[in-house]
């Protein structure tokens, strides 16, 4: 294992690829078990999520209407963006005056 060889050199890259070798073959087993049902499901949320937001965007006439590819890009972007926080964004719905 090359975290194992690393381990006495860079201590903290050596615990990295291990803790992300460890969640790779996590993410394998959860996936390829049998009679998951959470996994199905959580696909098929996903699935329905991004089919509701492209039946939106042609709902209201959106000009030029946007790919199906380009509606999971868009997806994908802003449940990125959801994860990070931003100071600014919170101290304005504290109540604060904006700066």
């Amino acid at each position: 294992m090359y975290a194992a060889r690393l381990q006495a050199k860079h201590a903290k890259v050596s615990r990295s690829i291990a803790t992300l070798a460890d969640t790779v073959n996590d993410t394998k087993r959860l996936l390829l078990h049998r009679g998951s049902t959470a996994t199905v499901l959580g696909g098929a949320y996903l699935g329905f999520d991004l089919l509701i937001l492209s039946l939106a965007l042609r709902a209201v006439h959106a000009q030029p209407a946007p790919g199906f590819v380009i509606v999971v890009m868009a997806y994908i972007i802003g449940a990125l963006g959801g994860l990070f926080h931003s100071p600014r964004a919170s101290a304005r719905s504290a109540g604060s005056p904006a700066c």
